[in-house]
């Protein structure tokens, strides 16, 4: 008796997945923004040409058989997938969470740079401290000098790029 019960059980759930098929719609918006529903009349009538059928939800990502459909006229609120589904806009090659990350590391360099070299500055004013502490005080201070003067400029290097990929400021 439990035995059968356990098989009903596990075949229902093996099953399921055959009857929640939906078909997935797909298109881009003016901003590159790609946008999904499963309900064609949510489709903005503008974007109506530019939207492509996909099979069903689980094969949204495959667009090999992917085909241009007209929907109902009406044009309602676009319905979005949730943003981990959706693909993201690039910039330069680059999602914006990317650019935030080199920028923030870029940052940070120049930072703790800044602050090593100010904490040297002023172990150098200290006068109690021997010739020979002086001396490599000093030697590590053109040291953060020129990393300084380098992670600045790759930091300047980063917002170049950043502007040449129109990067929102958002993410800088």
């Amino acid at each position: 008796m439990k035995t059968s019960r356990c098989l009903i059980i596990a075949l229902s759930v093996a099953l399921l997945p055959a009857f929640a098929h939906a078909d997935l719609y797909q298109w881009t918006d003016d901003s590159g923004v790609v946008n999904y529903t499963d309900n064609p009349s949510s489709i903005p009538a503008k974007y109506k040409k530019r939207v492509s059928k996909q099979a069903d939800i689980d094969n949204s990502t495959d667009n090999s058989d992917a085909t241009a459909t007209n929907g109902a006229p009406d044009s309602s609120a676009q319905n979005q997938m949730p943003p981990k589904t959706q693909k993201k806009t690039l910039y330069g090659g680059k999602e914006g969470t990317a650019w935030q990350v080199d920028f923030a590391n870029a940052k940070a360099a120049v930072s703790s740079i800044e602050d090593e070299k100010s904490n040297l500055q002023e172990r150098m004013t200290d006068k109690s401290i021997s010739r020979i502490d002086y001396l490599l005080a000093q030697s590590s201070l053109k040291d953060a000098n020129f990393r300084l003067s380098k992670a600045k400029d790759k930091l300047d290097a980063l917002n170049t790029a950043a502007d040449n990929a129109n990067l929102p400021a958002e993410f800088r």
